[in-house]
């Protein structure tokens, strides 16, 4: 990993800088990067060469109240949207989730359904979050499909202290 003179990255390969923009990792935190468009399943995905394919499964590798960071790369397309076969529980604990893009509206750092499944149940919601202290920054959910009657859910969050920063849904 090549370490820029402007800290973008540092520290193993985890993304510092842009105050206010990521969340501090100390102790015994770890990153976990998610690259759709390049990652492998059966990676480890603690450096960006090394990315995980899904949201899930780095959030699987988290280890509850250790403050781990789940970064979600892009590529600029559509290609780069992360596409879950359900909709995301978040139950632990300071375990934060950053997409790496610009902030834009319906930014590449999106997260969606997988393209076989048009189940609207799947995905509502789309994201359940009932963990505490979580940052959520910086990411899209899409939907994309609807059914009669059926209400989509983007986000129920029933944790307490949990932020969120830029997240687009798209229901």
């Amino acid at each position: 990993m090549t370490t820029f003179g402007d800290g973008v990255f540092q520290y193993g390969g985890v993304p510092i800088g842009a105050p206010g923009m990521l969340p501090i990792m100390g102790g015994s935190a770890k990153a976990f990067f998610v690259d759709p468009a390049r990652g492998v399943s059966t990676n480890s995905g603690l450096r960006p060469d090394d990315a995980l394919t899904t949201v899930k499964a780095a959030y699987d590798l988290c280890t509850d109240k250790a403050g781990d960071v789940v970064y979600l790369l892009n590529d600029g397309n559509t290609t780069g949207s992360a596409r879950e076969a359900a909709g995301l529980v978040w139950a632990k604990d300071n375990t934060h989730l950053v997409g790496l893009c610009a902030p834009a509206v319906n930014q590449r750092a999106r997260i969606t359904q997988t393209s076989a499944s048009t189940d609207v149940d799947d995905y509502t919601q789309f994201l359940t979050v009932s963990g505490h202290g979580n940052i959520f920054q910086n990411i899209a959910l899409v939907q994309g499909n609807s059914e009669d009657g059926k209400a989509s859910v983007g986000i129920k969050n029933s944790g307490n202290l949990n932020y969120f920063n830029n997240v687009g849904v798209f229901i």
